[in-house]
């Protein structure tokens, strides 16, 4: 394998965020999918309407966590093709594990992570945005985690700035 030595962690809602302040990323979808069971934001511990007993029973039968916590999912689809998402369309597509089409692995959930990252740089280092780095820079040291510091920090704008490297 090819070690790790750097990484950079942002929150869910930074990343959305800072593809929305760049407008959105265009991205190609390989392969159409459909996740029927993309779990739903702060839905975890709704029982959609079941009471403790039929909540068990429904386990004692073997029914399945979507069978029995509809309400906690919602379906997402993935059309073919290139398109420009949003922030919150990118975490979705970046966060799905169920996808049909081959799209439920691990390694496809990875690829498209790469696609996403990808898009960021691509967008980030446009000239709309380098015209006006200072959108994207006064967001992102607040809810940065680094296990990188002093200089290679300051390397990391001149890493971000090399195409090659990403």
């Amino acid at each position: 394998g090819i070690p790790i030595h750097y990484h950079v962690m942002v929150s869910f809602d930074l990343f959305q965020e800072i593809i929305d302040i760049l407008g959105g990323v265009e991205v190609t979808v390989d392969t159409a999918f459909t996740d029927y069971a993309y779990p739903i934001e702060n839905m975890e511990n709704n029982r959609c309407g079941r009471t403790e007993e039929e909540i068990k029973k429904m386990e004692e039968e073997g029914k399945s966590d979507l069978e029995i916590y509809f309400c906690r999912y919602e379906e997402i689809v993935f059309n073919q093709g290139t398109q420009t998402m949003d922030g919150e369309t990118a975490l979705k597509f970046v966060r799905s594990r169920h996808g049909n089409n081959n799209e439920g692995t691990d390694f496809a959930r990875s690829r498209r992570q790469q696609k996403i990252i990808t898009a960021i740089k691509n967008k980030s280092l446009s000239i709309q945005t380098l015209v006006n780095p200072a959108k994207l820079k006064n967001r992102i040291p607040t809810d940065t985690v680094f296990n990188f510091c002093g200089d290679d920090r300051a390397r990391t704008g001149d890493l971000l700035r090399d195409r090659q490297t990403l």
